[in-house]
């Protein structure tokens, strides 16, 4: 009985030691097994066994298709991966059951000013309602994936093909990127265009009676579809005037809204100035009536007690200049 038992201890042992033995000496299942990657971003044009998988050692070089265009999304099957894999040695087993895997690739983004200016010039001739100092604005559909030209190129951008309802603005175009490249891929761009117009708008509401001055003016882009044909585009021709009426910031301004500021009011006393020639006489009197720099005004004068009439130059200041003296010359 004994004997029996030694036996069978003896022969877990060495089943054990066997056991071990192996486990020492065989390496663990897919310890150096390759690796495949769900999503990939790559930078060249072509997309090799080293980007998609993990560990792919010799094979990394390995070409298995061409990239998308920079900034698009493709995918890749993994039937086709899989049969690459197996062609140049590499071990790897689908063991998470992917049917595809997604590769992306990355690029150098074309500025949205420079697409929307590039647009613009294409668009223009189609709205002849830019004239002068209008423009045509450019509003590229949201949500709009950026264009990318592939790494080492320079940012670039041309429109190939485009379609435009010159009522609503409405355009299609075609944009190959980089510019004026005939292999390069076309990009399909959708948005809006219009005629507008910048134009000087107040950065602070201003009540009536204050002054506008060049700080407190802005400018924005206006179609010219909200422009009326009073609206003020000349920034010379709001410095210095005053609001009839309050005035809100940022919307355009029409010339009614706005009037040469008051600076003698009625019944003030206002330093009179008279001019002929070298002579010069001053004397006060009363305003008649309230005037801005440039008015005539009623004046009744303090010291003859009469009324003249005088030109406005200032605050408190009006001035009257005699026509030039006519020189009579005697026939001879």
């Amino acid at each position: 009985m004994k004997t029996t038992m030694k036996k069978a201890a003896l022969g877990k042992i060495a089943a054990l030691g066997l056991t071990g033995f192996l486990a020492f000496t065989l390496p663990a299942a897919d310890a150096e097994a390759a690796r495949l990657k769900s999503d990939v971003i790559v930078s060249g044009s072509q997309i090799t066994l080293g980007d998609i998988f993990d560990e792919a050692g010799a094979a990394s070089d390995v070409v298995i298709a061409e990239s998308p265009v920079p900034g698009l999304t493709d995918t890749l099957s993994v039937s086709r991966i899989s049969a690459m894999a197996r062609r140049n040695g590499l071990d790897w087993r689908n063991r998470d059951g992917l049917t595809h895997i997604a590769v992306k690739r990355t690029g150098l983004p074309v500025g949205t000013e420079e697409v929307r200016d590039v647009l613009a010039e294409a668009l223009a001739s189609r709205f002849p309602a830019i004239s002068g100092a209008g423009v045509l604005e450019v509003e590229i559909a949201p949500n709009s994936a950026p264009i990318l030209v592939a790494e080492g190129e320079f940012p670039s951008v041309s429109v190939d093909r485009y379609s435009v309802d010159a009522g609503s603005g409405r355009f299609v175009a075609l944009l190959r990127a980089p510019a004026n490249d005939p292999a390069a891929p076309v990009r399909r761009v959708m948005g809006r265009a219009y005629p507008a117009l910048d134009v000087p708008v107040l950065t602070n509401q201003k009540s009536g009676g204050e002054l506008i001055r060049a700080s407190d003016i802005e400018w924005v882009r206006v179609p010219l579809t909200r422009l009326g044909q009073n609206m003020i585009t000349d920034m010379n021709k709001l410095v210095g005037m005053t609001p009839r009426n309050g005035i809100r910031p940022g919307r355009p301004i029409r010339a009614s809204d706005v009037e040469t500021p008051v600076v003698v009011e009625k019944s003030s006393l206002v330093n009179v100035t008279f001019k002929s020639g070298a002579m010069l006489l001053s004397t006060r009197g009363t305003a008649l009536n309230a005037g801005a720099v440039g008015d005539t005004i009623s004046i009744l004068n303090s010291r003859s007690r009469r009324t003249i009439q005088a030109v406005v130059t200032g605050p408190g200041e009006a001035e009257i200049t005699a026509p030039d003296p006519v020189r009579l010359v005697s026939a001879q």
